[in-house]
């Protein structure tokens, strides 16, 4: 029993520092999107998709080591109090905390969102800027040089 919890333990503060680790990829590649760092870009990416598959994997062990909660039989309210398990306060504490980290990533996922949509749009004004210019500005006669006026 006390390797079980000593282990759904571990796992949890695994899986708690992954989604904190993501949180700050997300938060950097932020920062190198505004610095319109490609290759940091290209790195941070590469480091969110390992911790996301890093997560998927910690999510299915905990899945696994969790026991279903039994059925109770009989009447619906409980006899008698059920024993509290050792470590049951640092488990909901580590809890809580796994879902501020999970909800900082949202926070940084909606800013890296709104992010990428602003640098769309600057990038298709730019693009748009130099489809008009072509267009305003004809192209140089091939006979004719600067050093022939």
């Amino acid at each position: 029993m006390q390797s079980e919890v000593d282990q759904s333990r571990e796992s949890l503060q695994s899986c708690l520092l992954t989604w904190r680790e993501l949180a700050e990829a997300i938060q950097i590649c932020c920062v190198s999107l505004v610095n319109m760092d490609l290759e940091g870009i290209y790195r941070q990416i590469a480091r969110q998709e390992e911790l996301c598959a890093k997560i998927r994997t910690l999510t299915a062990q905990r899945r696994a080591c969790e026991r279903p909660e039994p059925i109770p039989t009989g009447s619906p309210f409980p006899q008698r109090a059920e024993p509290r398990r050792p470590g049951a306060a640092e488990h909901w504490l580590t809890e809580n905390e796994l879902a501020a980290a999970q909800q900082q990533v949202r926070q940084w996922n909606r800013m890296l969102k709104i992010l990428l949509a602003r640098s769309s749009q600057t990038v298709n004004m730019r693009a748009n800027a130099l489809v008009n210019q072509f267009a305003t500005y004809p192209p140089p006669r091939s006979g004719r040089t600067c050093s022939s006026l």
